[in-house]
């Protein structure tokens, strides 16, 4: 085990009580501005988001962002299994009709993601839809993790493309499945990719 390997895992044993979670469903681990590096933020999963500071520290983990805390400091058989949240919410039981299918990106936690998922229930029965999840920390979820990991919730009309993001308000959400069943709806503009924002800062700094 490399000496930055062992901070790590001593650092996030010990600071685990710091975890507070931002309104996207992810954690933040706060480092002593005395350490080695500034600052580090880990997913509430236990998976590591990002790490800002010392550049050997930020290479030796970059590559386990999507790999639990316990997999650097313990054995992988004591890792607690993260929930899934990918998968239906509700569908209209008129399987004959033509309802729009809505799909929020999403992840365990994420407490904007509730707030939306209450406002297309608050609709469903002025514009009957059908809800799916998407967990962008699902091991086959990589492309849409490196799109909308500091976005969610984002929504799509399943078929059509990019929706809203963020926060989604009851007239929107009527307007826009009524334009999904009609068949005049079309993928928005400002769809995040936080991948390509992150590859072209990094063009800019090299």
């Amino acid at each position: 085990m490399n000496k930055s390997y062992q901070i790590t895992c001593a650092l996030l044993t010990a600071l685990t009580s710091s975890l507070t979670r931002d309104v996207h469903g992810f954690s933040k681990l706060y480092v002593p501005a005395t350490a080695s590096f500034s600052a580090l933020s880990v997913r509430n999963n236990g998976a590591i988001r990002s790490i800002i500071g010392n550049a050997s520290l930020q290479d030796t983990l970059f590559y386990g962002r999507r790999t639990s805390i316990n997999n650097f400091c313990t054995s992988t058989d004591d890792e607690t299994p993260r929930r899934s949240v990918s998968g239906m919410i509700y569908a209209e039981d008129d399987v004959n009709a033509n309802h729009p299918v809505v799909q929020i990106f999403t992840k365990e936690g994420c407490t904007l993601c509730d707030k939306v998922q209450d406002v297309l229930k608050s609709v469903r029965e002025e514009q009957p839809h059908t809800l799916e999840a998407v967990d962008i920390t699902d091991d086959d979820k990589n492309m849409w993790f490196s799109k909308y990991k500091y976005d969610i919730p984002v929504l799509h009309v399943k078929s059509s493309g990019y929706w809203t993001k963020h926060k989604l308000t009851a007239d929107d959400a009527l307007l826009a499945i009524k334009q999904a069943r009609n068949g005049d709806f079309t993928a928005r503009d400002g769809e995040p990719d936080a991948g390509e924002m992150e590859r072209r800062q990094a063009e800019r700094r090299g």
